[in-house]
């Protein structure tokens, strides 16, 4: 071609030239895709694998639900038995003052007991010092009633 044609047609090859490598960039790009996308066959078991993780997390998540209700269950178990034997202490504890108060009263009542037994000890005592004396003073009388 004659150097004047050639320079009418530079722009046109240019700009060809640019469209053919952006093709080939772009068939080059949908390679490239192509070989990292899966092939039919995996595509079309991605959603049965997809199931079974699903499947397999719901498989866990009740597990762990299963376990969570036994520890819940033996909570509950280990707060009752805690509060049986909290409630057999507050009995035991009940009873051993009651008897403590029963025994104390009982003491009192023999501690009131003994005390009168002393007081009408002391009482008999002292009348029959009292006999003693006013006999000893009518034996004194009747003896200076005998000298006089």
């Amino acid at each position: 071609l004659p150097q004047q044609d050639q320079e009418a047609l530079l722009p046109f090859v240019t700009d060809l030239e640019s469209a053919l490598r952006a093709l080939i960039d772009e068939d080059a790009g949908a390679t490239e895709k192509r070989a990292k996308a899966p092939s039919a066959k995996t595509a079309a078991a991605a959603p049965t694998r997809i199931l079974r993780k699903i499947e397999k997390s719901a498989e866990e998540v009740a597990a762990e639900r299963g376990r969570a209700s036994d520890r819940l269950a033996q909570a509950k178990d280990d707060d009752l038995s805690f509060q049986e034997r909290a409630q057999a202490k507050r009995d035991e504890y009940r009873i051993q003052t009651t008897r403590a108060e029963l025994e104390a009263k009982a003491e009192g009542k023999r501690a009131d007991e003994l005390r009168e037994i002393r007081e009408q000890a002391l009482s008999k005592v002292d009348d029959k010092e009292d006999e003693k004396s006013e006999a000893e003073e009518e034996e004194e009388e009747e003896e200076e009633e005998g000298q006089e």
